[in-house]
């Protein structure tokens, strides 16, 4: 699912970030003593995630986001 967050970098700059976010999903698990998933895994779980996809600033310019960017985004999207 596609989603938008504001990034403020200062008062005059804001940065309109698109990212896609997946929740956290649990793998499968074997039967125990009849009772369905109950048992040990046989895959594992997904953690689930944030992908940012663009940032574009107010004048519409695409912005390259380098690592520290992203994973301060990534944190602060995390956290809302």
């Amino acid at each position: 699912m596609s989603h938008t967050y504001t990034w403020i970098i200062t008062r005059e700059i804001e940065v309109e970030v698109s990212y896609d976010a997946w929740p956290a999903c649990r793998g499968a698990r074997d039967s125990l003593c009849g009772k369905a998933g109950a048992g040990p895994p046989l895959e594992p779980d997904d953690p689930g995630g944030i992908e940012i996809t663009g940032a574009k600033d107010s004048a519409g310019q695409e912005w390259e986001l380098n690592r520290r960017e992203m994973n301060e985004i990534q944190e602060a999207i995390s956290n809302e």
